[in-house]
């Protein structure tokens, strides 16, 4: 049986013996940021005579030095592989995070906190992997504005959007800063992805 402790809880790095009965001997030290017991023996004192006239004596290893070479061979191991496993798999995992992004449908633009104008035109931009067509459909405050295009091809990736005057004013205010895009999939309408809220005004800002 092997002993390690943390260093912080090991008494010394050493030897030690405690006398009793019988000997304890032990020896101590530190590999890989532990504290290891490399040495742990027990020395009984057996009643009777020996040759010597002090009384028999027998001695027990508590550790094998095989075990001794195995765990010196792990801890190096341990000591060198989990910084470089810990990036390497952070790293993978990053990768495969942005993969998995890049695989789903999404606006390019417009991006949160756009303002988009009135009578003017902007460039719808998005990215479809995986459907045939697609529709575009506007919202403002979480109402239906109708759809801008309807199954456009989905390689065609972009739209000139021309925003009408009084598509917010006509409504009352004189801008709006939560509208959103849908973009659907055109063969199968529950599979769709919103945009992130921007602002439609009828001034300058």
């Amino acid at each position: 049986m092997i002993a390690a402790f943390a260093p912080e809880r090991a008494r010394a790095v050493g030897k030690r013996m405690v006398s009793a009965p019988w000997r304890r001997h032990e020896e101590y030290r530190e590999l890989g940021g532990l504290v290891i017991a490399t040495r742990a023996e027990v020395k009984w004192m057996l009643p009777g005579p020996s040759l010597t006239g002090k009384g028999r004596s027998r001695r027990f290893s508590m550790i094998r030095r095989s075990d001794l070479v195995v765990l010196a061979v792990v801890l190096a191991g341990c000591a060198k592989q989990p910084e470089s496993q810990s990036a390497s798999s952070v790293s993978k995992a990053q990768e495969t995070s942005q993969a998995q992004e890049a695989a789903k449908p999404r606006f390019l633009a417009p991006h949160r906190g756009d303002i988009l104008l009135e009578g003017h035109t902007f460039v719808v931009r998005w990215e479809a992997p995986g459907w045939q067509r697609v529709n575009l459909a506007a919202a403002m405050g979480g109402k239906d504005r109708g759809h801008l295009v309807m199954a456009r091809d989905a390689a065609l990736d972009t739209l000139t959007w021309q925003i009408p005057v009084g598509w917010v004013t006509g409504y009352g205010p004189a801008r709006f800063d939560s509208v959103r895009l849908r973009l659907e999939n055109a063969d199968d309408p529950s599979d769709y992805v919103d945009s992130e809220p921007f602002t439609v005004s009828g001034v300058e800002p």
